[in-house]
């Protein structure tokens, strides 16, 4: 039986930047629901959308359970509009090596991101991507990015069918909390600096491979890398 190596990729600083549509589309789900012009800080880089609004609703004293499906509800209406009226992009290497992992048998290519769910499928699809990723996981429903990481392992093991035994998978992201996540699946982690966090930052995290950004990573090059790892 054929046993595909897993590449799970993080969205947000890693595909591709949205020049703030997610932040905005929150923003302006927040003010009309709750006429909240002025949020707090909360930190939102590496974090899941379910951990996002939980810590923003609980700073404007609104109760978390009652209102979290609204504001999910309108959040995805908002982002799809501050998607299309944003210049987003997509990061230097990120179509090519989709291309290349998607026409190979090797591979199998999921998502293991902080995104909900419909907020993943709207980013990607604004950037033509969508069909390249068959499974993931989300931020719907955990705070704690290692559930989400444990939802796309999960979802690579049934992908392939029934309990299959892979090779140990490989986490992409930019931020230390997506090298946090490979390690609680046991994952290989590719950190990428093509986000919030720099090479200096990224490397205190101690991935088993850190580059400037995707164009470093070809199909050719990922595969030597991966053969070459303890299974």
């Amino acid at each position: 039986m054929h046993r595909p190596w897993s590449v799970l990729f993080d969205i947000d600083g890693t595909l591709l930047l949205t020049g703030g549509a997610g932040t905005a589309g929150m923003r302006r789900a927040l003010f009309t629901l709750f006429g909240a012009d002025e949020l707090p800080e909360v930190p939102v880089h590496g974090r899941t959308d379910f951990a996002i609004m939980r810590d923003y609703l609980r700073a404007l004293d609104v109760p978390f359970d009652r209102h979290y499906h609204s504001v999910r509800q309108l959040y995805w209406r908002e982002l799809a509009d501050e998607l299309a009226a944003r210049r987003g992009e997509l990061l230097p290497g990120v179509l090519d090596l989709l291309r290349q992992l998607q026409g190979d048998h090797r591979f199998q290519v999921g998502l293991v991101t902080g995104n909900g769910q419909r907020a993943a499928e709207l980013k990607l699809a604004a950037f033509e991507i969508d069909h390249h990723f068959s499974f993931g996981g989300f931020g719907d429903w955990f705070a704690d990015r290692a559930d989400v990481a444990r939802m796309s392992w999960q979802a690579a093991r049934a992908h392939v069918g029934g309990n299959a035994i892979l090779p140990p998978p490989v986490v992409i992201g930019d931020t230390p909390a997506d090298v946090m996540c490979a390690r609680a699946i046991g994952a290989s982690a590719i950190a990428v600096a093509t986000g919030h966090s720099d090479c200096r930052e990224l490397s205190r995290t101690n991935p088993d491979w850190l580059v400037s950004d995707l164009s470093e990573v070809s199909l050719d090059i990922l595969l030597d890398w991966l053969e070459s790892r303890p299974h």
